[in-house]
């Protein structure tokens, strides 16, 4: 009978350390706590006059989760920040961790050369063995990989620029890749 009740606590533990693992290593899109969501969209503001410095800079950012239940919130963080809902989403993209499977595209490539020819498209895919993102944003010459830290590239200030990131499992990224060739 002891020895029953030790197999239960154990059998409980062990449930709660591989939930917490399997959360802790799946890919996904994060809010302003890191805390995963099944998505967000984000709208970054156009520059323009205003006592808001954020706003006044352009980098400002008002966005929404799918665990927000009080509609869309203005950032305190700046577009640019690693700790920005973007930033935070994009951190394993800036790894070089061989398991992390890492889809860009972009018409504005980082370099300034531009492909009109498939396409006005932007956005990346990022999976791995559990699951991922799919992060689709209007942004050009985004992300600027080349840094190896994520950035919001100066040309991006000026206009209203959009994001839009959903979090899938892995066989949803499995009838993404069937349908994206």
């Amino acid at each position: 009978m002891h020895c029953l009740k030790y197999c239960e606590m154990l059998k409980l533990i062990l449930f709660f350390v591989l939930r917490f693992n399997y959360h802790a290593l799946a890919l996904q899109c994060v809010d302003h706590n890191n805390n995963p969501v099944d998505w967000y969209v984000v709208y970054k503001l156009p520059l323009q006059s205003d006592s808001n410095s954020l706003i006044a800079q352009g980098a400002a950012y008002t966005y929404i989760t799918s665990t927000d239940t009080g509609g869309w919130m203005l950032s305190t963080a700046s577009i640019n920040d690693t700790n920005s809902i973007v930033g935070l989403t994009l951190k394993p993209l800036f790894t070089n961790s061989p398991d992390i499977l890492k889809i860009l595209y972009n018409d504005e490539a980082p370099d300034g050369s531009v492909m009109f020819k498939k396409g006005h498209t932007k956005g990346l895919i990022l999976g791995n063995e559990d699951g991922g993102i799919w992060l689709v944003h209007s942004v050009p010459r985004f992300p600027p990989i080349d840094a190896g830290k994520y950035y919001f590239p100066h040309n991006g200030f000026q206009y209203g620029q959009s994001f839009l990131c959903i979090s899938f499992d892995l066989n949803n990224l499995d009838k993404i890749g069937m349908y994206s060739g």
